[in-house]
């Protein structure tokens, strides 16, 4: 006959927090965002998994997030998988430029280096615009609103092939002074390979890219197509986006222009526009009397501010400018550019 033994075990206040200390040491997840001193940046995960879920396995372990106050522009640096932002360029779009610039260390991958390269930087940088507003939820109305436009209008300038945009360098410009349409110029072309073959062959053709070298040879490989077929499509895609917008004009100014007893304590002055802009700001102000346009801001895409300080020099003729010269003027979302406009007031 089998005999069979009943052990009572007593668990002592001490196991259980034994225990409960052995699961606090557990390891938890570790973020793919971190900053520059090693903190784990959790907030931004959900655009690391998005990015994922296009470029796969192309995608860096862990970005470093540097922030700096230095006045310039954000960029990526492809050998530490860093990305450095500009505060001042972060509080505008904000998360839109982490992605952003993230995506570029994605592309740098996924085409084994050459996206870096000039002649295929217009579709990098195209792509990246294009994938941080899918990840913001605004890329319809950056597509329709923006991109396509903005490109359909410079292809009616003439400013618009392969052989110009492949030159980027010369294309963009400088990158604090830079042609903000060559953004959209680049994802234009990148939704039109979406629209007209599937963003599944956009993929292959940024991966063949990275195996040839060499645009023609891959487009060709890719797509079928000789670089100048493709160009034509790519033309005529444009054509048949409607041009319906007009010049932006000035829809109100307060103080309105030429305005007199204007109170010395308004908090602050702004102007509207007709039509969505270019959140870029080009004003000229004596900052000395008060109005500057380091304070100037946009309360949207319509609306340009300037905070001013507790009181204005009083019975005072002030001129502001909008816009600096005929090549830096404020533009629309879609490169047609306001008039320079003097606005002037006087205050009681």
């Amino acid at each position: 006959m089998k005999k069979y033994y009943f052990y009572i075990v007593y668990l002592t206040p001490v196991f259980f927090f034994s225990t409960w200390a052995l699961a606090q040491q557990t390891p938890t997840a570790t973020a793919h965002f971190v900053g520059n001193n090693g903190k784990q940046l959790f907030e931004y995960e959900h655009i690391w998994n998005k990015l994922q879920a296009f470029y796969g396995n192309a995608i860096p372990l862990q970005v470093t997030v540097k922030f700096t106050d230095a006045k310039g522009v954000s960029r990526f640096n492809k050998k530490r998988n860093q990305i450095l932002i500009d505060r001042q360029n972060y509080r505008k779009p904000g998360e839109k430029v982490i992605t952003h610039e993230t995506s570029h260390l994605c592309l740098n991958l996924l085409t084994n280096g050459a996206s870096t390269q000039e002649q295929f930087r217009f579709l990098d940088e195209g792509f990246a615009e294009i994938i941080s507003n899918r990840i913001a939820g605004n890329l319809d109305q950056y597509k329709i609103d923006r991109a396509l436009p903005a490109a359909a209008l410079q292809l009616r300038k003439g400013n618009l092939s392969f052989a110009k945009i492949q030159k980027w360098s010369e294309y963009f410009g400088e990158p604090h002074m830079g042609r903000r349409y060559a953004y959209d110029v680049g994802a234009s072309f990148d939704f039109f390979i979406m629209d007209q073959f599937g963003e599944k062959k956009l993929k292959e053709l940024f991966v063949a890219i990275g195996s040839y070298r060499n645009f023609a040879a891959a487009v060709h490989s890719v797509l079928g197509k000789t670089i100048n077929a493709l160009e034509a499509d790519w033309k005529a895609y444009l054509m048949k986006v409607p041009l319906s917008f007009v010049e932006p004009q000035i829809t109100g100014l307060f103080p309105s222009n030429n305005a007199s007893d204007v109170p010395i304590n308004l908090p602050e002055i702004f102007v509207g526009f007709s039509v969505p802009m270019d959140t870029h700001i080009t004003v000229i102000a004596k900052c000395d009397e008060g109005i500057c346009y380091t304070n100037a801001y946009w309360k949207d895409q319509k609306k340009l501010a300037i905070r001013l300080p507790k009181r204005l020099l009083a019975n005072h003729k002030y001129s502001i400018q909008l816009g600096r010269s005929e090549e830096q003027t404020i533009k629309s979302q879609t490169g047609l550019s306001l008039p320079i406009t003097i606005w002037k007031f006087t205050t009681k």
